[in-house]
């Protein structure tokens, strides 16, 4: 490559030594020690030697909610505007959140992913096992819910998280969904329908009822 003599130079090659405490502030080893996402842009750089560069970070939170690396972009460009540096993160963010989603799908792949919500912080990604508790969170879920920061999460049913109690609603859950096929078999006609379920047509009706069900 054309520019790799530069490139290490200015110490983005392989093996390089990004940490704060060797290179003061910089974009990599700020964000590894602020864990926050930073732009350090041109003379904003500890040492002489990094003056020329403008960095671009987001840090990278594994599945457990530790920070596992640093998403860096380094431009060397004279041109190089902070507005630009400013898009650049963003995208930097972005891409650094979708590292956390897949990273953390490919630890649960035989877990139920559930995506509670998206924001500017991370998707908020929980995972289930068959029992419906949760045994898996990323960073954005476990500040959403306020758990644990980090480390392996205790289990806990998702109806506990998620307002509503799973236990006790999944029973009627059931009975809604044998009703709705029941008339649908029946073609909407209650007392065939009734007398597919084993009740009496007065008990369909109340249960229907209950469940919000129309015939």
């Amino acid at each position: 490559m054309a520019d790799e003599h530069a490139f290490r130079a200015w110490g983005l090659g392989a093996g390089a030594d990004w940490s704060e405490s060797a290179q003061g502030t910089n974009g990599i080893g700020t964000c590894l020690a602020e864990g926050r996402e930073l732009i350090v842009h041109r003379d904003q750089h500890f040492m002489a030697t990094n003056i020329e560069m403008s960095c671009i970070d987001a840090p990278v939170y594994g599945p457990d909610g530790e920070i596992v690396a640093a998403l860096d972009v380094s431009s060397a460009r004279a041109d190089q505007t902070e507005a630009l540096n400013g898009l650049i993160a963003e995208l930097v963010r972005q891409a650094a959140r979708n590292i956390e989603a897949d990273a953390f799908q490919d630890k649960f792949s035989d877990a139920r992913v559930l995506v509670v919500s998206d924001s500017s912080d991370g998707v908020s990604l929980l995972a289930t096992n068959a029992d419906d508790i949760v045994i898996g969170a990323t960073r954005a879920a476990r500040r959403a819910f306020d758990l644990q920061s980090f480390g392996d999460l205790k289990p806990i049913p998702l109806g506990d998280l998620i307002g509503r109690d799973s236990a006790s609603t999944g029973f009627a859950r059931a009975q809604s969904a044998a009703i709705t096929r029941a008339l649908i078999r029946a073609d909407h006609n209650v007392s065939l329908a009734a007398r597919e379920l084993g009740v009496s047509r007065a008990t369909l009706y109340r249960r229907m009822k209950r469940f919000g069900i129309k015939g």
